[in-house]
């Protein structure tokens, strides 16, 4: 619900941004664009955090791996509820260290993920504020004329000094 509420308050006005600084005749450009770059931005997004996430997972949770068998110890690095798995299975005071090491590991790579999420989303911000246009500096002004004479469009656009 948050993540959506999020999403939505920020698309609308990116959206409205990018639409609203282009002429009329560049719509569909405009739109494929924002497009675009929407989908661009969140394959990136995953790939990057995830990566960031994923490194940050396995490293922390890489020195209580020593001494498991080498299955077990790639199963653990896996998932968090993999290792869970694994500490369960091992059991006794080094399964209970594993599973709470695999718990922290997984909030420590959480906490790396949202920062590094963070720092792109206000560097992106500041980007948005100080180099894109509000409004496009030099939109001609548009009337649109209704043809009615035969084999002609039924629109036709002229431009008109401003």
């Amino acid at each position: 619900m948050i993540l959506g509420t999020g999403i939505a308050l920020a698309m609308t006005p990116a959206t409205e941004s990018i639409m609203g600084s282009l002429p009329l005749a560049k719509a569909g450009v405009g739109s494929a664009m924002n497009d675009t770059t929407r989908q661009i931005g969140g394959a990136l997004g995953v790939a990057i955090l995830g990566s960031v996430f994923a490194s940050a997972y396995t490293a922390t949770l890489g020195p209580w791996l020593t001494g498991l068998p080498t299955s077990a110890a790639t199963a653990a690095q896996s998932s968090v509820g993999a290792a869970i798995a694994v500490g369960s299975q091992v059991g006794g005071t080094a399964g209970i260290a594993l599973v709470t090491a695999a718990k922290s590991a997984f909030i420590h790579a959480m906490d790396r993920g949202l920062a590094v999420g963070t720092a792109v989303t206000l560097v992106g911000g500041v980007v948005a504020l100080l180099w894109l246009p509000k409004r496009a500096q030099d939109v001609e002004a548009i009337e649109v004329h209704v043809d009615r004479h035969e084999g002609a469009p039924l629109f036709a656009v002229e431009e008109v000094e401003a």
